[in-house]
C-alpha cells in the first residue's frame, strides 16, 4: 500500500479514495468504512470545487482588469494622437509636454498599476487648466475609464482573500484525508492479520 503525501494533489487523492471505497463496497464486512471513505471523497470535492470557484473568479477578474486597461489605454493615446497633430509632431513642444511629460506608450505599458493612475490622474488635472480647453471633451471619457479600472481592481482585491480562504481550507482538507486515508491500511490490517494481500489489493498503486 502506497502513502497519500504532500506530493499528491487533488486528481490522485480523488482517485485513490474512489478505488478504496470501491473496493471496500464489494465485502459487507467493509462496507462500513467504504462510508467513511466516501464522506472524505464527498468532502474532499466540495472544497475542490470551492477552490476552483474563488480561483477562477480571481482570473476571470484579471481578465476584466486587463480589458479596462485597454479601454484607457485606447483613450489616452487617442488624445496623444489629436495633441500631436495639433502641435505639427513635435513632441517637444510645451503643449505636448507638459501633458505627456512621459511618452504615453511607455506610461501606459503596466497594466493597472499605480504609477499609471498617477500619470493619467495628472493628465486629468492639466486637461481642466484654460490652456487646454480644446481637449476639454476628453475629461469626461477618460475619467471614466480610469474609474472603471479603478472598479475592477477594487474587486479583485476582496477576490483574493476568498481566494487565499478557499486555498487553506483546500490545504487542511486535503491534509486530513492523507491520515485519514494512510490509517485505513492500518485499520484493515487488525480486521484481516492473516490476509496482507488481500488488504494491499483493497488500495491503488499511486
Amino acid at each position: 500500500m502506497q502513502n497519500l503525501t504532500d506530493r499528491h494533489g487533488y486528481p490522485t487523492i480523488e482517485r485513490a479514495l474512489r478505488f478504496l471505497s470501491m473496493q471496500l463496497r464489494a465485502r459487507p464486512e467493509t462496507e462500513g468504512m467504504a462510508a467513511e471513505v466516501d464522506t472524505l471523497r464527498d468532502r474532499t470535492r466540495e472544497v475542490e470545487e470551492a477552490w476552483q470557484d474563488a480561483s477562477t473568479r480571481r482570473v476571470v477578474a484579471t481578465a476584466n482588469i486587463k480589458y479596462h486597461d485597454e479601454l484607457l489605454d485606447a483613450v489616452v493615446a487617442d488624445l496623444a494622437r489629436d495633441v500631436l497633430a495639433a502641435v505639427g509632431g513635435d513632441r517637444d513642444h510645451k503643449t505636448y509636454k507638459l501633458l505627456f511629460p512621459t511618452a504615453p506608450s511607455l506610461a501606459m505599458k503596466p497594466v493597472a498599476t499605480e504609477p499609471q493612475a498617477i500619470y493619467v490622474q495628472a493628465l486629468l488635472a492639466t486637461l481642466q487648466t484654460p490652456d487646454y480647453a480644446d481637449w476639454a471633451d476628453r475629461v469626461g471619457p477618460i475619467s471614466a475609464r480610469l474609474e472603471a479600472l479603478a472598479a475592477q481592481q477594487k474587486a479583485r482585491s476582496a477576490l483574493y482573500a476568498a481566494e487565499a480562504q478557499a486555498s487553506a481550507a483546500r490545504q487542511v482538507n486535503f491534509d486530513e484525508v492523507r491520515r485519514a486515508y494512510n490509517l485505513m491500511y492500518p485499520r484493515l490490517l487488525v480486521q484481516h492479520p492473516d490476509d496482507k494481500r488481500r488488504v494491499e489489493s483493497l488500495f491503488a498503486a499511486l
